[in-house]
């Protein structure tokens, strides 16, 4: 079974930034959306993400058997985790200023106590378990997502008629659930492979305040 990592909680005082602006702007777009769309439309997308979520997170395992038999995916990752993040051995053990503690606290994933001299090559493995997690689950969500939408549009009814204002309303709040699980799953996959294949990465989750509540749907859906 793919491992998983755990919360990090520090007890600091988070403030509003552009992470929060975007996860705002994306709430508000999910509700116009669904306050257009009425509540049986946004119903069956709802329905349609959780169950390719709770698939996906099931068959990360296989989705690792797959990728191993073809590419070398794991072997690269964890090539280019060790470039990017690996220091000398002088400075083995987790410093104030280590790259890898930097990401992991960004990432709010708790490191446990290692010895002098492991610290670096343990999060250097939890970094390659995160973004092979984050892959895993992406691959097999695009794969299950596009099945389930499927599925569920032949439960999709046509009501004849302009929708009524309890119709708008539940697809309003149906439509910002979609947009918040949406929110989890942009974040849950770009922040890691931002983290290691891109040159930059997304400014500001350590002090965001809704990227707290992301966070947790992110350890709920099991993407890491």
């Amino acid at each position: 079974m793919v491992p998983r990592c755990w919360f990090h909680e520090d007890g600091q005082v988070y403030n509003m930034n552009l992470v929060d602006l975007l996860i705002i702007l994306l709430l508000l777009w999910g509700g116009i959306a669904g306050y257009l769309s009425g509540a049986q439309r946004m119903f069956n997308r709802v329905c349609a993400l959780l169950s390719a979520i709770g698939i996906s997170s099931c068959f990360k395992q296989e989705i690792q058997s797959i990728l191993d038999r073809t590419y070398p995916v794991a072997g690269f990752v964890r090539e280019t985790v060790t470039r990017r993040f690996a220091t000398p051995v002088a400075l083995q053990s987790f410093g104030t200023e280590s790259s890898i503690l930097q990401l992991l606290n960004r990432l709010q994933i708790k490191v446990p106590p290692f010895p002098v001299g492991l610290g670096n090559s343990v999060g250097l493995e939890l970094i390659c378990l995160v973004v092979l997690n984050a892959i895993y689950f992406g691959l097999a969500f695009v794969f299950w997502l596009l099945i389930c939408n499927v599925l569920f549009s032949f439960y999709q009814k046509r009501i004849p008629g302009a929708l009524t204002r309890p119709e708008q309303l539940a697809g309003l709040g149906m439509g910002v659930v979609s947009a918040g699980l949406s929110a989890a799953l942009a974040l849950g996959i770009a922040l890691p492979l931002s983290s290691v294949f891109l040159p930059f990465d997304l400014p500001g989750t350590g002090h965001s305040v809704l990227f707290q509540m992301v966070r947790s749907l992110i350890g709920y859906m099991g993407i890491w």
